[in-house]
């Protein structure tokens, strides 16, 4: 049943602490309900449209030009990496090799032998240099695949590099 004004006038002036409670009450929750609604209609919109709203922010972030720069830029650095590592590796392969000619008894049984230990240097420095190359070149082969830079590699530079680069 439908109070009129005259109704809640009569029942203020019989009651009027109860009464302005129940209106405070009624309005504080009227508004509670609807910020809720609209809480909830917002936050579903924005779960119902994240597919669309995603790959258009992947998009924009793709063709960004920090994007484009940085992608082209890390290309160009990985490749020259992967030459310079395979630079670097044949002159410490080469320094082994001659290490491993002039001292051809490397190990002489003692606890501390200092060519044995120069030896174990030069085979770390080679190792390390490979596992460098190869991570070069793993890291180069994923950006070529990638979303975000797969476009970017510049036309001169190879689709991708051969993890064999690194062992000869």
């Amino acid at each position: 049943m439908r109070r009129s004004t005259s109704d809640w006038e009569e029942e203020f002036e019989s009651r009027p602490v109860p009464t302005t409670l129940k209106f405070w009450f009624w309005t504080v929750g009227i508004l509670l309900a609807t910020g809720m609604a609209v809480t909830a209609i917002l936050w579903g919109t924005g779960v119902w449209t994240a597919p669309w709203k995603g790959k258009g922010d992947a998009y924009q972030q793709k063709y960004s030009s920090s994007n484009w720069v940085s992608a082209q830029r890390g290309f160009l650095d990985k490749f020259n990496q992967v030459q310079a590592f395979r630079v670097n590796l044949k002159t410490a392969r080469q320094q082994l090799a001659d290490f491993d000619q002039k001292h051809p008894n490397v190990d002489n049984g003692t606890p501390y032998d200092p060519l044995l230990q120069q030896r174990t240097n030069l085979d770390t420095t080679v190792t390390g240099l490979s596992q460098q190359c190869q991570a070069t070149v793993a890291d180069y082969n994923s950006d070529a695949r990638a979303y975000l830079t797969e476009e970017f590699r510049d036309a001169n530079l190879p689709a991708s590099l051969d993890p064999a680069t690194c062992d000869g």
